[in-house]
């Protein structure tokens, strides 16, 4: 009787082992991973809203990192705050943007490029209401104003970025605005810095102007003047010359 007992209890013993095996290995492989990935999430989005109810730079400090510690455990996009509009709104306005821009991920993660899409072109769009003057985000508030069309005021930022030693952040975005005023000529001279394609970023809507040209010795003699640090002028024949000069 007892070594029946004995065997029942063995038996039992390695039944709730194999058991429990099995649910350890249920547990490591299919939901531990998922509630440390919700816990990740809620810590990012309980952050955030701490820093919408109060806007500090500690909270705003705090809750990018959070946010950087979820993105980068966790698949793009699944650590989004829900009100990203209006935290970067907050952001802007708080000054606190740059902690954003001075940061190359969190730059991609919130979309800081018109070139990257719809959500990438609000956000930069708000950058015009940008009061800091951190070149990346004087480049974008440059640039947003370009798109509205107030080329007046975009232009005294890109020269002061350019005069700062940014010459191929600025040429990037000039060579843009340029190409689609239509001066041939001017894009091939601030192609001096770069030889990315021009930016979609200060491309206005519409249809582009019609390509002007001047002779190679004018384009080289700029180029050269452009990498001695001047700020050359447009050309003449360029539409941007003629707009300028009416205001």
């Amino acid at each position: 009787m007892n070594e029946k007992i004995k065997s029942l209890v063995s038996e039992a013993s390695a039944f709730l082992l194999v058991f429990g095996f099995i649910a350890l290995f249920i547990y490591f492989m299919f939901i531990r991973d998922g509630l440390i990935n919700r816990e990740m999430i809620s810590k990012s989005n309980v952050a955030f809203q701490r820093y919408m109810d109060s806007p500090t730079l500690e909270n705003a400090t705090k809750a990018l990192d959070e946010f950087t510690i979820c993105s980068m455990g966790i698949s793009q996009g699944s650590c989004d705050f829900p009100s990203e509009s209006e935290l970067i709104v907050l952001l802007i306005n708080t000054g606190h943007i740059d902690l954003v821009l001075e940061d190359e991920f969190l730059v991609v993660s919130f979309n800081f490029d018109y070139e990257q899409g719809t959500n990438g072109r609000r956000n930069a769009q708000l950058m015009i209401n940008y009061k800091n003057d951190l070149p990346n985000g004087l480049i974008l508030k440059a640039d947003a104003l370009v798109r509205e069309g107030n080329f007046e005021d975009a232009l005294p930022l890109y020269k002061s970025i350019f005069e700062k030693g940014y010459q191929s952040q600025v040429a990037h975005s000039l060579r843009g605005v340029l190409s689609y005023y239509g001066c041939t000529n001017d894009v091939e001279v601030w192609g001096e810095f770069t030889n990315k394609k021009p930016s979609n970023s200060t491309m206005l809507t519409g249809i582009p102007y019609p390509a002007q040209s001047l002779s190679t010795d004018t384009i080289v003699d700029r180029r050269i003047r452009l990498r001695k640090g001047e700020f050359v002028p447009f050309s003449p024949e360029c539409p941007l010359s003629k707009l300028l000069s009416e205001n």
